[in-house]
């Protein structure tokens, strides 16, 4: 698409109609009926590259680049969900593989701020049936993650399980049975080996018992030891007092003499 004729108005008339970046925004919404981020997510420069229909884009050739813009009875409603693979680096990541995605989207360096729902419109609306298979496979391999973290796989032959997606029966019984064919289920003990378990599992009950016992009878008995030694200590101290002051005693007589 060729460059469109651009008309020159005077500053001062549009001035007169918006002075403002909400005025201006309203004015490209409104009578113009471009389909724009929201407010919080735009910069007057990208206004200014909508008005003059051009941008600077550095990963194209000519480092330039006929910036377009959709009405808003173009635009195509997206129902994204909020999983991983459909983030807004996601979409952008995908929009820079296609220049021609790029005409409709701000600057890179303003990526940062850009409302998700207004990109995969974008997006939705330029190449639906991309933007779908994306959406799919997202939902795909969350699905499968999920089946795997919550132990919902049970694995079986492959013409079993195509079997399985022709069946056309549908149940109507209770029952357990399902659940136990996945992997992580365990073959059923017998009553032997139960009455074994919890055998050994009283025997540990009861060595734990007596070791707890005589870990206390140690302590306490630690715990006593200590107290005669500050005794010893302090009969000890008294003693050498006592032997200090008598040999005191003895020498004032000495010196008497």
């Amino acid at each position: 698409m060729n460059q469109p004729q651009l008309q020159g108005i005077n500053v001062h008339a549009l001035a007169q109609k918006c002075k403002s970046k909400k005025e201006l925004y309203n004015f490209l919404t409104q009578d113009c009926q471009a389909f724009l981020p929201k407010i919080e997510s735009t910069n007057i420069y990208f206004f200014k590259q909508i008005f003059r229909a051009q941008k600077d884009v550095s990963i194209i050739e000519h480092n330039s680049l006929l910036l377009q813009y959709l009405r808003r009875d173009q635009v195509k409603v997206s129902a994204v969900p909020q999983i991983e693979g459909l983030t807004v680096h996601d979409f952008l990541q995908f929009a820079k593989l296609n220049p021609q995605h790029l005409k409709y989207l701000p600057d890179e360096r303003d990526w940062v701020h850009l409302d998700r729902q207004w990109i995969c419109d974008v997006l939705y609306t330029l190449d639906p049936d991309e933007i779908q298979t994306k959406i799919n496979s997202a939902q795909q391999n969350r699905k499968e993650r999920l089946e795997q973290n919550r132990d919902l796989v049970v694995e079986m032959r492959p013409e079993f399980a195509d079997a399985l997606n022709r069946c056309l029966n549908f149940s109507t019984e209770r029952g357990k049975s399902a659940n136990l064919m996945k992997d992580s289920s365990k073959r059923k003990r017998k009553a032997n080996e139960i009455r074994e378990v919890v055998e050994e599992e009283k025997q540990l009950r009861n060595d734990k018992h007596t070791y707890l016992q005589e870990a206390k009878r140690l302590k306490d008995q630690q715990s006593n030891f200590q107290d005669e030694l500050i005794v010893l200590k302090r009969d000890k101290d008294a003693l050498m007092d006592l032997f200090e002051a008598n040999n005191l005693g003895n020498q004032v007589e000495e010196f008497k003499f």
